[in-house]
């Protein structure tokens, strides 16, 4: 079982040694910290993202990036981790390994075997509430072989860092860069959870907050169901991406009639054969009525769901 305790203010001075050393470095996940490219371009620091080729490009607004915590730019560098501290946004490893081959074993990382084999997904454990749930299910072997080359990691939190005790298994040097093995089933239950919850406190805070008039004439005390019945649209929709299910969300707020109409379902699918695309008549409808400044207004607080809590 993986130890953790949060760093006292003499304990986080012990990371002043290491820093000076060269020896500590940042995963940083883009999705949680708005702006972490350009942020990483201003501070001049070296760093490089977890993923390859196209995806590097594509997704470089949503990927995790290692940079080398520089111990002659400590403003950068404290400028840097100051803006990550919120929303579960990475950690900090200290480690002899150089960053491009800390960036190789943290990169074989990113993908994880599911479905007893059949099937692979993106394995997000630069968040660290992810991280966490999963550092949980790994023995002292399983957790030395996840962390390689590294000596020691903080997690960054807004309360003050967390530091994660690597395990060493006498007689085992961890490989480095080594892929995940297939995960099991008591893993996948632990990390469903921990990524449900978040999704679901999010999305009703979300509504809370962006969508006051309507969550006004129900109450926020609703805002749960409300979440938990626009998941359970994903059937009917046959499809159930993140932003699917915000609009379905957002459409039991201001047009529950319409949601709950068996006939206009039917013709939802009927007209749109592509499942992909049934969310949005939903989205389409609640602007029939519009002027142009009100769908813009509208467009605006939809889209505010990427954004929202990264601050």
């Amino acid at each position: 079982m993986t130890k953790a305790h949060r760093l006292s203010r003499r304990e986080m001075f012990a990371l002043r040694s290491p820093f000076r050393a060269g020896r500590l470095h940042a995963i940083l996940d883009a999705t949680s910290y708005e702006g972490l490219l350009q942020a990483l371009g201003r501070s001049q620091l070296d760093f490089d993202s977890l993923f390859s080729g196209d995806d590097a490009l594509m997704l470089s607004g949503e990927a995790p990036y290692i940079a080398t915590l520089d111990n002659s730019r400590p403003k950068a560098v404290r400028d840097l981790l100051q803006a990550a501290r919120y929303r579960y946004a990475g950690f900090i490893v200290e480690s002899d390994a150089g960053r491009d081959d800390l960036r190789r074993h943290f990169a074989a990382k990113l993908y994880a075997i599911i479905n007893e084999g059949q099937d692979m997904a993106l394995f997000r454990f630069y968040d660290t509430r992810i991280l966490l749930a999963f550092l949980g299910t790994l023995n002292a072997a399983e957790a030395a072989a996840f962390w390689g080359p590294v000596h020691q990691t903080y997690l960054i939190r807004s309360d003050g860092p967390i530091q994660i005790d690597v395990p060493r298994v006498p007689g085992v040097s961890p490989p480095l860069a080594t892929p995940l093995p297939p995960m099991r089933a008591d893993q996948m239950i632990v990390l469903a959870t921990v990524t449900d919850h978040a999704f679901r406190d999010r999305l009703a805070a979300y509504l809370g907050d962006t969508w006051t008039d309507d969550v006004t004439r129900i109450g926020r005390d609703e805002l749960p169901q409300i979440v938990d019945s626009a998941i359970a649209d994903c059937p009917r929709l046959e499809v159930c991406r993140e932003m699917d299910i915000v609009i379905m969300a957002i459409a039991r707020l201001r047009v529950p009639d319409l949601v709950q109409s068996d006939e206009f379902w039917r013709l939802v699918i009927a007209d749109r054969p592509n499942p992909n695309q049934r969310a949005g008549v939903f989205l389409s409808t609640m602007m029939l009525n519009m002027d142009r400044d009100q769908k813009l207004d509208f467009y605006r607080r939809v889209n505010g769901w990427w954004d929202y809590g990264k601050d």
